[in-house]
């Protein structure tokens, strides 16, 4: 994502939750390189996590995406008014994520170059699913 298309945010995050941790990619506007960290589900953890990224950024808006509209990480990202919240509907996710699986498996049959990376990955004992997503962010 360009630094321009990215608007008034000084950071684009997107949250993976779960019930003990939630893993977190972060790619700020001034960068091109994405970031990433797993935070423990605890309140004070979050808090730490949402103030360290009040200091970095300024209190400039940060887009934070994330799967679900309501819950407890939810709540406890409401309480900053700088992180603006963008729920992503989970079917729509899941439908993305199944687009590009498909895209890939179809690489794999059509293109020699993809056919010998997913190789080299499953040589590497990679999962079928871990090579098909190197193979897709690749």
């Amino acid at each position: 994502m360009q630094a321009s298309s990215m608007g008034k945010f000084a950071a684009v995050v997107g949250i993976d939750w779960a019930d003990r941790k939630h893993d977190i990619c972060l790619l700020p506007a001034s960068s091109n390189k994405r970031e990433s960290c797993v935070l423990v589900h605890r309140p004070e953890a979050i808090a730490q996590w949402a103030e360290g990224l009040r200091q970095r950024f300024g209190g400039r808006p940060i887009a934070v995406c994330l799967e679900l509209a309501k819950g407890p990480l939810v709540y406890a990202l409401q309480r900053y008014a700088f992180l603006v919240l963008f729920p992503v509907n989970p079917t729509t996710l899941a439908k993305y994520r199944q687009t590009f699986h498909v895209w890939v498996a179809l690489s794999i049959s059509h293109c020699f170059w993809a056919k010998a990376y997913y190789e080299q990955q499953r040589s590497r004992r990679a999962s079928h699913q871990a090579a098909l997503r190197a193979l897709a962010f690749k």
